[in-house]
Formats: C-alpha cells, structure tokens, sequence
C-alpha cells in the first residue's frame, strides 16, 4: 500500500494525489502535523 504524507497547503502533496487518483491507484493520506514534524526529524538525526 501506498502512505501519502501531506502538509497543509502542499501543492506536490495535491499534485501527487491527483496523479495517483488519475492512475486509479489505492493510496492511504496521512496528515503531517507541526508535532509529527518534530518527531519526524528526531528519528532522522538518530
């Protein structure tokens, strides 16, 4: 299965969602929030 993150006001977030809706492909969106964000670069810098 496919995870799109996206962001607010993310127009590559838009633009691949729409191409994959196009293509017929099953994704799964998950919304990044500013404390996901975080979390996110805490677990890239270890």
């Amino acid at each position: 299965m496919i995870t799109v993150y996206t962001g607010s006001n993310c127009p590559h977030c838009t633009a691949t969602k729409r191409a994959l809706e196009r293509k017929g492909i099953y994704f799964e969106e998950s919304e990044i929030t500013d404390e996901g964000r975080e979390k996110i670069n805490q677990l890239n810098n270890l």
